[in-house]
């Protein structure tokens, strides 16, 4: 029997900044989670992960190969309104891979679109990150959620309420605990 597979599947509506001649303005996205076994939904990561470069960690998504007791989930943000299942690459703003296993959760990859990150100044959106983990934490009903941030990303993270899990050592494992 053949296994039918629909595409993204639409989680819930988000918000983010777009930048419009100067302004910042409310607007709203979309939080979908991929399905790792469709195929638009593959080629929409290859897409993002070649079209944001290779710094990207986008790159990862995919790549670890998990013990059965892990369950790997793929969320994204996007400018899509409708349609799902033709997933539209050119319109993601974010991606992140989510790492679950009894009942802990893991954000393994967590990425925006390198022209829409602080740093850069012609960048069309803003809040895209915060939009990510605040989608994630009303998706898990605000169970606490794990990252090993990378160094240049710690402020971010507390930024978006994440504390040091052990603050007396130099991991750099953080929890939201929402």
């Amino acid at each position: 029997m053949k296994v039918l597979s629909f595409g993204a599947n639409f989680i819930s509506k988000a918000n983010v900044k777009k930048h419009d001649d100067g302004k910042k303005v409310d607007t709203s996205v979309s939080f979908v989670e991929l399905d790792e076994n469709n195929k638009k939904d593959c080629d929409a990561i290859e897409y993002v992960s070649k079209t944001w470069g290779d710094d990207s960690y986008v790159q990862f998504i995919g790549q670890v190969k998990l013990p059965p007791e892990v369950e790997s989930k793929v969320f994204a943000l996007t400018q899509q309104k409708a349609n799902f299942d033709n997933l539209e690459p050119d319109k993601i703003l974010g991606v992140l891979e989510m790492h679950e296993s009894c009942g802990d959760r893991m954000i393994n990859v967590m990425q925006v679109n390198p022209e829409d990150i602080t740093k850069n100044k012609t960048r069309k959106f803003s809040k895209v990150g915060s939009a990510l983990i605040s989608s994630l934490s009303k998706f898990y009903n605000h169970e606490p959620i794990r990252v090993y941030s990378a160094h240049d990303a710690v402020d971010f993270y507390k930024k978006a309420g994440f504390v040091f899990c052990r603050p007396d050592t130099y991991s750099n494992e953080m929890i939201l605990d929402a």
